[in-house]
């Protein structure tokens, strides 16, 4: 995975290793829909490396009702 985790939702990014590998079955641009579609609902998404060494994603909704 890359150091700069950001990079997994840029378009069509893959890892260098798999960039052949895989290319008939994956096209590289879901988490850059995911993100997309978390901005279109005024959401977060984020990924972040555990300290167990996964990564995590999480996603912030907005609050449906605000605070008064």
């Amino acid at each position: 995975m890359p150091e700069n985790l950001e990079r997994l939702f840029e378009p069509l990014f893959r890892k260098e290793d798999q960039a052949h590998r895989d290319a008939g079955t994956h096209l590289g641009i879901g988490l850059t829909l995911s993100l997309e579609a978390a901005k279109a609902m005024d959401a977060t998404l984020l990924a972040r490396r555990t300290d167990d060494g996964w990564i995590e994603f999480v996603l912030k909704l907005a609050s449906a009702n605000p605070p008064a």
